[in-house]
């Protein structure tokens, strides 16, 4: 039977007041077969109330022998705040299997403090059966409107694709 291997480690660490944090890598819900196209979202969770993300410059890892990036679009979090992001270019390597986005926010005096929310989307196809970890890279951190940089340790995921026939394979 087709099926996906998923397995989401979260990133965590402390704010000020002690209150976890999480950063997510979220895989597709669905089994991933050879060929597919999907999305993977980058979010952040349980958000503090005296803290927020105002911006970030994430680096993660990939396996560029399964998978390939088609796109990196910006998630909802930033806007849903009420702040105005500012989120240029991706830098995509196929070949080395990286991918870098950044955002900066300004705030109106008046934000909405989001506990949760998508930080960015990456659309990868398949192009080969096998598993790959997503990983963030020791370079990935996160922008405090309050405190500048939040301390982050890294988490991954780990994706199984499988032939475009439901065979699984394993190395």
């Amino acid at each position: 039977a087709a099926g996906i291997l998923l397995v989401v480690a979260v990133a965590q660490w402390r704010q000020q007041g002690g209150d976890p944090l999480a950063l997510e890598i979220r895989l597709p819900a669905k089994a991933v077969t050879l060929g597919d196209a999907f999305d993977v979202e980058l979010a952040v969770d349980h958000m503090a109330k005296d803290g927020q993300v105002a911006g970030f410059e994430i680096v993660l890892n990939f396996d560029p022998a399964v998978l390939q990036i088609d796109q990196v679009r910006e998630g909802d979090y930033l806007a849903k705040s009420g702040r105005s992001a500012l989120c240029p270019s991706a830098r995509v390597d196929n070949i080395a299997g990286t991918v870098g986005f950044d955002c900066a926010s300004t705030a109106p005096r008046k934000t909405q403090r989001m506990s949760s929310g998508v930080l960015g989307v990456l659309v990868f196809h398949s192009i080969a059966a096998g598993d790959t970890t997503l990983r963030y890279a020791e370079t990935s951190r996160l922008l405090s409107d309050f405190d500048g940089e939040m301390d982050f340790h890294p988490g991954d995921a780990t994706l199984s694709v499988s032939d475009s026939d439901g065979t699984e394979v394993s190395e």
